[in-house]
C-alpha cells in the first residue's frame, strides 16, 4: 500500500515540477530584456543546481532538499508575479531576470532531488517501468505549458501566478513521500 501511495504521489509532484520547470524555462518573454539573453544567462542554474545536490543532498536528505528548493522557489515566482503587476519591466529588467534565475535554479534542484528521490523508493524489479512512467507523466504534463502562458494575454502576472500555486501544491505533496536519506 505504502509502495501505491508513494508512486502516485511521485507521478503527481513529477507533473507538477515538471510543470513548473518548463514554464519558468519557456515564460522569458515580457521580463524586459531579449528572451534569448535571458534564457542563456538564466540557464547556468542548471551547472549551479547540479552542484548544489552533489554537495548537500547527502546533508540535507532528499525530501529536505526538493521541499525546501521547491517552496523558495513558490516564493520566489509568487513574489515575482507581485512585481510583474506593479513595476515596468523594461526598467526593471535585471531585477526580474535575477529572480528568473532564481527560480529556475530552485526548480532545477527540486527535479534532480526527485529523480534522485524517485529511484531510491521503488523497489529494484520495477525501478526501470517506475521511473518511466513517473516521468513520462511528467513530460506529457509539460503539454499544458502553453496554456500557462498564454495566461499571461489576458492579466500579465497570470502565468506566475498559476505556476506559484502549482509549486506550493508540489512542494506540500513532496512533504508526504517518505525520506530515503540513510536508509
Amino acid at each position: 500500500m505504502l509502495y501505491f501511495i508513494s508512486h502516485t504521489l511521485s507521478f503527481l509532484y513529477s507533473m507538477f515540477l515538471a510543470l513548473g520547470l518548463d514554464v519558468i524555462s519557456r515564460n522569458m518573454e515580457g521580463m524586459g530584456s531579449s528572451p534569448f539573453k535571458l534564457f542563456s544567462a538564466t540557464s547556468v542554474a542548471y551547472v549551479v543546481g547540479g552542484l548544489t545536490i552533489i554537495l548537500l543532498q547527502n546533508h540535507i536528505g532528499r525530501k529536505g532538499m526538493a521541499f525546501s528548493t521547491f517552496l523558495v522557489s513558490a516564493i520566489i515566482i509568487g513574489a515575482n508575479s507581485i512585481l510583474i503587476a506593479f513595476l515596468d519591466t523594461e526598467r526593471n529588467a535585471l531585477l526580474f531576470a535575477i529572480m528568473t534565475g532564481l527560480c529556475r535554479y530552485g526548480v532545477v534542484v527540486s527535479y534532480e532531488a526527485e529523480t534522485q528521490y524517485s529511484s531510491e523508493f521503488l523497489p529494484t524489479t520495477v525501478r526501470g517501468r517506475g521511473m518511466a512512467n513517473i516521468h513520462v507523466a511528467g513530460f506529457a504534463f509539460t503539454s499544458l505549458h502553453s496554456y500557462v502562458i498564454y495566461l499571461g494575454y489576458f492579466y500579465k502576472p497570470l502565468p506566475s501566478i498559476c505556476i506559484s500555486l502549482v509549486m506550493f501544491l508540489a512542494a506540500i505533496l513532496c512533504l508526504s513521500l517518505p525520506e530515503t536519506m540513510n536508509q
